[in-house]
């Protein structure tokens, strides 16, 4: 009789999910075209049926598309909510897409097979045996600030269902992130801290367009972002006052302020000029964007947009202050 002790069941339930895994399919992952058309079809046609329920806000039905894990997890109606508004606000395409056959249950990853910065990976927990990744992007080119949405299916005993999903931004000002690390060297070079500064910011909110993915230079672009931070923190101590206006207003604060045509500097100060003297408050204003050229070289070159906040106090998170909005279009 052959006894079979509690380490040993373990290896040989191990054998056998791998030798079932083996037996399935051949294991492997397909791009885009390289994807056998009758599962695309197939794969589309069950998308296009869920990303409508999300669009609709049909989540009664849309449960009948989701696996049971998805359904326990406390965060999936918010993100089906925020999917859905975006599909309401604008229309979204296709991008890359992704069918992969498991060699073993647990963490995996997909290489995105591109040669260039924008060279990604898709690190993904291996749910099931069958998976199906798709990204989908914002079509119009005129959207300035895009977001990459990400449906995940997994084929489980009960049938496709999506694992997972969410949505991340992709990039701001009509450029990915690699893009906005690569401007953001060019400025950095030309001794634009400020603006380096901006779109490396800009550059670390869309280096995770999903939380599956993973751009291969991520490290790299993290060691700019901060050798970019300790040197402008070196050059601009805030508050920092405008020495070239006899008003002495301080800035407390420079930020990235984003709207639907883009994401450019917002610059809070504080001014001694009562706010609601606005014939004042603006000549001041005008003022400060001229010395602004001389203490932030290049952010009138670089930018579309400056947003500004006045204030006559400093504000903190704890009090409510007036304040006055300006902004300057420069082109």
């Amino acid at each position: 009789m052959i006894r079979v002790t509690p380490n040993l069941h373990g290896r040989l339930v191990m054998a056998f999910v791998a030798i079932f895994l083996l037996g399935c399919s051949k294991p492997g992952y397909w791009k885009n075209n390289d994807i056998s058309e009758g599962k695309r079809d197939d794969m589309h046609e069950l998308n296009d049926k869920a990303l409508d329920l999300i669009k609709k806000g049909d989540t009664e039905v849309l449960e009948s598309l989701l696996s049971k894990e998805l359904i326990a997890e406390n965060s999936t109606d918010a993100r089906v909510k925020n999917i859905g508004h975006a599909l309401v606000t604008d229309t979204f395409k296709r991008i890359d897409e992704y069918y992969v056959v498991n060699k073993y249950l647990g963490a995996d990853t997909i290489k995105s097979q591109l040669k260039d910065v924008n060279a990604y990976s898709l690190i993904y927990p291996a749910v099931t045996q069958e998976m199906y990744f798709m990204h989908f992007i914002q079509a119009k080119k005129e959207v300035p600030n895009k977001q990459i949405i990400t449906i995940g299916y997994a084929k489980y005993s009960y049938g496709w269902k999506i694992g997972f999903m969410d949505m991340q931004p992709y990039g701001f000002n009509g450029k990915n992130a690699q893009e906005l690390y690569k401007t953001a060297q060019e400025q950095y070079n030309k001794g634009q801290l400020i603006d380096a500064l901006n779109n490396m910011n800009l550059a670390i909110v869309s280096l995770r367009p999903s939380e599956l993915w993973v751009y291969d230079n991520e490290a790299e672009v993290h060691r700019f972002y901060n050798k970019v931070t300790v040197d402008a923190a070196k050059v601009y101590k805030f508050p920092t006052p405008v020495d070239d206006l006899l008003s002495r207003p301080y800035i407390i604060s420079i930020n990235n302020k984003t709207t639907r045509e883009g994401s450019f500097p917002q610059i809070t100060y504080v001014t001694k000029v009562k706010l609601k003297d606005t014939a004042a408050i603006k000549a001041e204003n005008l003022l400060i964007r001229k010395a602004l050229i001389k203490l932030m070289p290049g952010i009138d070159k670089n930018n579309q947009y400056i947003y500004y906040l006045a204030y006559n106090q400093q504000p903190t998170s704890e009090n409510y202050l007036e304040r006055y909005d300006m902004v300057d279009k420069l082109w």
